[in-house]
C-alpha cells in the first residue's frame, strides 16, 4: 500500500500531544487555580503520554499506519527528561551529603543560638572580640589549653587539636587557641568573624525547612589573659562574667542604647582618665531648658563648694540621662557616692521651682 493510502495513527499523535503538554501549560501559569492544576500536568501527562506513545507505534508497527515517529519522539523524550532529572537529583543527594558532613564537621554544630540578653547590669564588654584585635606574640601549650578548660567546664564534650568544648551552667562553651585561631577559622568559619556594633560574632550552619540550612549566630569573647577565644551560645551576662572570673564587673545603671563615647570622652575626659581618684564622688547637677526637657552635668566631688561659674560651665557639656549614666558606669562608683543636685541654670528661660518634690522626681532618674 502506498504511503499517501495508509492510515494514520492518532493514538501516536495523542501520545506525542501528550508529552509536550506541560510546555503550552506554562501559558496558563497565571491563571486562576494554576497552581493546583499544573504541577499534575508536568507529572501525569508525560508518563500518560509515554504510555500512549507506546501502545500508538505498537498498534502502528501491527497495521502499517502512519504516525510512527510522533510515537518514537513521545517515547523518546520523556525517557531523556527521565534521566536527566536522575541524574541532577542524584548529583543533589551527593552535594546534599557532603554539605551535611561539612555541616555537622563544624566544632560550632549543635551549640545552639544566643537567646535574650538577661543581667545585662554586669559589663562584658572588655571580654568581648574588637573589629582588628591582635593576638599575635601569644604562645598556647596543649597542657595549658586542657588545664583551662579542666578549670573552666564543667563538663568536657568534645576535644580537638586546637579546642576544647564543653558545658557551663547549662551553657555551651568552645575554647580555642588564640595562637591557632586563623587555623581553626580556616576549617570551621572561612570567612572570619562577622561584626555588630563593633564586636565579633561567629555563626554556623543548622537544619532548616526543605533540607535547607540556616545561620546560628553565637557570641565571641576572649580571656582577659589573651590567651583563649571563648565562643558560646551564654546570653547571661552574670554567668559570662563569672566563666571568666571577673566579679566585679556589675555595672551601676542599664543604659537604653550605647552613647558616642568618642563625643563623652572629647566632653569629659577627666572621667576616663583612670589615674584620677575618685574619693569624694560623683556630683551630678541637673538642670531644665523647658518642660520635660532634662540637661545633666558631672563634676568629681571635692571638700569646697562648686563656684556658679563652674556650675554654669556644665551648659557648654550638656548630657543626656543616658550619658550620664554611661559616664558613672566608667567612674566606677558606688551610688552611695553619687550626689543629685539640681540646680537653676541662668541660661534657661524655662521657669521651675527646686522644691523637696522635684529633689525627689529627679532623684527617681538614677534609681
Amino acid at each position: 500500500m502506498s504511503e499517501g493510502n495508509r492510515k494514520f495513527s492518532w493514538v501516536c499523535l495523542a501520545g506525542f500531544i501528550l508529552v509536550i503538554l506541560p510546555v503550552f501549560a506554562l501559558l496558563f501559569a497565571r491563571v486562576r487555580y494554576a497552581s493546583m492544576v499544573l504541577p499534575w500536568i508536568y507529572i501525569c501527562a508525560p508518563l500518560a503520554g509515554f504510555i500512549v506513545s507506546i501502545v500508538g507505534l505498537v498498534n502502528a508497527k501491527k497495521n502499517d499506519k502512519r504516525g510512527k515517529g510522533f510515537a518514537i519522539a513521545g517515547i523518546v523524550l520523556p525517557s531523556v527528561v527521565a534521566v536527566i532529572a536522575a541524574v541532577i537529583i542524584f548529583s543533589m543527594l551527593i552535594s546534599s551529603g557532603n554539605t551535611a558532613a561539612k555541616v555537622h564537621s563544624n566544632e560550632m554544630y549543635g551549640m545552639g543560638g544566643v537567646g535574650t540578653y538577661v543581667n545585662t547590669d554586669y559589663d562584658v564588654s572588655e571580654l568581648r572580640i574588637a573589629e582588628g584585635y591582635d593576638f599575635s606574640g601569644i604562645t598556647v601549650s596543649d597542657d595549658e589549653l586542657k588545664s583551662y578548660a579542666e578549670s573552666k567546664l564543667d563538663e568536657i564534650t568534645d576535644k580537638h587539636y586546637t579546642s576544647i568544648r564543653g558545658k557551663y551552667k547549662d551553657y555551651n562553651f568552645l575554647i580555642i587557641k588564640s595562637d591557632k585561631l586563623d587555623v581553626w577559622l580556616s576549617y570551621n568559619c572561612p570567612g572570619g568573624f562577622n561584626y555588630s556594633n563593633g564586636y565579633a560574632y561567629a555563626s554556623y550552619a543548622a537544619e532548616w525547612e526543605f533540607a535547607a540550612y540556616k545561620p546560628v549566630p553565637v557570641d565571641v569573647y576572649k580571656d582577659p589573659s589573651d590567651k583563649f577565644v571563648v565562643i558560646t551560645n551564654c546570653s547571661d551576662y552574670q554567668v559570662i562574667s563569672e566563666f571568666f572570673g571577673v566579679t566585679d564587673n556589675e555595672v551601676l545603671f542599664t543604659l537604653d542604647e550605647e552613647p558616642d563615647m568618642d563625643k563623652l570622652k572629647e566632653l569629659y575626659p577627666e572621667f576616663f582618665d583612670r589615674e584620677t581618684p575618685v574619693a569624694k564622688g560623683v556630683e551630678v547637677y541637673v538642670w531644665q531648658m523647658s518642660a520635660g526637657s532634662y540637661s545633666f552635668g558631672l563634676m568629681y566631688g571635692t571638700n569646697r563648694n562648686k563656684t556658679d561659674e563652674e556650675i554654669w560651665g556644665l551648659c557648654d557639656r550638656p548630657l543626656t540621662l543616658n550619658e550620664a549614666k554611661a559616664l558613672l558606669n566608667e567612674c566606677g562608683v558606688s551610688k552611695d557616692e553619687i550626689f543629685i543636685i539640681p540646680v537653676i541654670q541662668p541660661f534657661s528661660s524655662y521657669a521651675y521651682e527646686i522644691d523637696d518634690g522635684y529633689v525627689d522626681r529627679v532623684k527617681k532618674m538614677f534609681e
